[in-house]
């Protein structure tokens, strides 16, 4: 199949036709209002291990790598996909990091007086900088893309990528520093690449759809040499995120109740992060009995989400007015309506998947989908975004995605892959396997796991 409109890499495309007629923006209101879950609860119940929390944000951190669609919820739908700027896409090459590189009067900040390093947050010993770097005169957060600083744990990871591109420089060693700058930028990004092909979609995604269009190269979309990000990605797909959210977060053996209020607070203040939220990755981005985990892949969505200040609002979307319903569902649901998103029995028609049914299931959040979706007359109609999420706890148990949306998701993250001329599979083909690394001991590490990455630049067992 053919995308129903493509355009070029740096605004937006549509895989499908508009749902008609379109979904009505009271009804989506009402809907997201009632996805909120249970303050405290975890669902489904624990019949199996949910992801560890930092894929989360990972996530987060993959999604502002290659979208950015700044237009305002009033504004939604007003321009057509093709002419609507996607102001950072849609390569996979850690843009939020580089910037526009150490030679620019933009980017050259963020860089060490070397111009092949970044700069990192000072902190006092004893114990590793985990903090990305302030500016020198007004002590206020340094990225390429302010949106990585939207909470404590996608700063973090913004941090965590610093180091390893920084890891990079160390073992290139001696040569000319545009060279040694470029060569360690590209370790990186293919080594980022890789973790997303090999490691987060395995992790997210249903079984069948990976294996299909990852390991056997059977996609269902031919882009034809037009590849852009779909608005069924961007405003749907790949918002699944949101419901894996949780209210607290362990963040380490000192801060085992953090509230995301703080955790939002804390990145707008004009100094380094305190040591006592510095991340323990052991514990937050692998799996073992004492992991921190993430919320089941559902219809509920955590009650900070719902009530926002407009102040934290644009830590998880940036585009609120203070006249603007504070609720992300709500605003996620109206944005796919007025932009006239398939729903998600048109989309599961069109991949060929079979139709979610309502009978012989059972539900442990506090609100069965299928019901509510009754009472606002939705059924047969549902919203593309709500019905991968009933998808992923129906068929998953909120371990990971469905078919539907696996399916777009890989299909579009391996796209982006083929169309870029600077990725790894377009220079090693997909059998290629990074390169081993070596931690600051000269221990060699191979990464084949996002969490190998806080082994390599010394962080896996921080803070001590």
């Amino acid at each position: 199949m053919r995308p129903y409109i493509t355009s070029v890499p740096r605004f937006y495309s549509r895989l499908f036709p508009p749902t008609q007629p379109p979904l009505d923006q009271q009804v989506m209101e009402e809907l997201g209002k009632r996805m909120q879950a249970n303050s405290g609860t975890f669902t489904p119940a624990h019949t199996v291990q949910m992801l560890p929390a930092g894929y989360t944000y990972f996530g987060q951190f993959v999604d502002h790598d290659i979208t950015r669609d700044d237009t305002l919820l009033e504004n939604a739908g007003k321009k057509s996909p093709e002419e609507t700027p996607n102001l950072t896409g849609p390569w996979l090459d850690l843009s939020q990091l580089y910037g526009d590189g150490p030679e620019s009067d933009k980017s050259g900040k963020l860089y060490a007086a070397d111009g092949v390093s970044f700069r990192l947050g000072e902190r006092e010993p004893p114990g590793e900088q985990f903090d990305v770097p302030l500016d020198c005169e007004t002590n206020e957060p340094l990225l390429a893309d302010d949106r990585d600083n939207e909470n404590v744990i996608i700063r973090q990871l913004h941090a965590l990528f610093l180091k390893l591109h920084n890891a990079a420089v160390r073992e290139i060693g001696v040569g000319p520093p545009s060279e040694r700058f470029e060569r360690a930028r590209q370790r990186v990004q293919w080594q980022y690449q890789w973790l997303i092909r090999k490691d987060y979609l395995r992790e997210i995604c249903d079984e069948e759809a990976y294996t299909a269009v990852i390991d056997k190269s059977e996609r269902l979309i031919d882009w034809g040499n037009k590849f852009s990000i779909p608005i069924e990605f961007s405003q749907a797909a790949f918002r699944f995120g949101h419901s894996m959210v949780r209210e607290r977060y362990r963040l380490n053996d000192t801060s085992p109740n953090v509230p995301l209020s703080r955790l939002f607070a804390e990145t707008q203040q004009t100094r380094n992060l305190p040591a006592e939220l510095a991340i323990d990755w052991a514990n937050f981005i692998d799996t073992g009995p004492t992991s921190e985990t993430a919320m089941a892949i559902d219809t509920t969505l955590v009650p900070p989400l719902f009530c926002l200040p407009v102040k934290h609002f644009h830590h998880f979307i940036s585009d609120i007015p203070p006249d603007q319903p504070p609720q992300l569902p709500v605003r996620t649901l109206r944005r796919g309506a007025a932009t006239g998103l398939p729903t998600g029995e048109e989309v599961s028609c069109a991949l060929g998947a079979t139709q979610l049914r309502a009978e012989g299931r059972e539900f442990s959040t506090t609100t069965d989908p299928w019901i509510l979706l009754d009472e606002l007359g939705l059924r047969g109609r549902t919203p593309l975004w709500y019905y991968i999420l009933v998808e992923a706890e129906q068929l998953k148990n909120g371990r990971r995605l469905g078919y539907v949306g696996s399916r777009i998701i890989a299909e579009v993250i391996e796209a982006s892959l083929w169309a870029d001329p600077d990725s790894y599979l377009n220079h090693e083909g997909a059998g290629w396997t990074p390169p081993s690394w070596c931690d600051l001991s000269g221990k060699t590490i191979a990464v084949v796991r996002l969490s190998d990455v806080p082994k390599v630049v010394g962080l896996y067992n921080s803070p001590r």
